[in-house]
């Protein structure tokens, strides 16, 4: 999960204004290679984490999706705190996740689910507090990016007759 796309893939299609011949223009579009490097969260324990943008920052508006360690998608929030902030409380086992920061203009586009966003133009960009649990990080978004970050969760330990045992 280091990559958005594999920089080999080119969108082709037609765009049309009315029913006129005249006003169809065909486009192509290369979609390149977008490497991410996500920052690094501290370890988490296994089971409830709450993840919330409603801490502050400039940015009014955003969204968190959360992904598993090989892209695939686990869950999305745009408005669930305060404001038009993300909240997502999600229930995690040992492993390693990806999450990621945006806008609502920007958004991270998941399978099944409508990229929605507002007129061209309106990106918006500046600061915005992360809280993972008690945990608080701070952030800044340029326009239409996102921030990710890597979330591992460790496995639980317990102590049975003296030695330390992992499930």
């Amino acid at each position: 999960f280091d990559m958005l796309w594999d920089g080999n893939d080119i969108l082709w299609g037609l765009l049309m204004e009315g029913f006129d011949v005249s006003d169809v223009w065909s486009y192509a579009i290369r979609v390149t290679y977008a490497p991410i490097q996500p920052q690094s969260l501290p370890t988490l324990a296994p089971g409830r984490i709450v993840f919330d943008t409603s801490n502050g920052g400039s940015i009014p508006d955003t969204v968190l999706s959360l992904f598993d360690a090989q892209g695939a998608f686990i869950a999305w929030d745009d408005d669930s705190g305060a404001d038009f902030y993300a909240k997502l409380p999600v229930t995690l086992v040992a492993g390693e996740y990806y999450l990621a920061v945006s806008t609502f203009e920007t958004g991270i586009p998941v399978a099944g689910q409508p990229r929605v966003g507002l007129s061209p133009g309106t990106y918006y960009e500046g600061t915005y507090t992360l809280a993972v649990n008690e945990l608080q990080f701070a952030g800044t978004l340029a326009r239409g990016t996102a921030a990710w970050y890597r979330v591992t969760v460790a496995p639980t330990t317990k102590t049975v007759a003296g030695r330390v045992q992992m499930d």
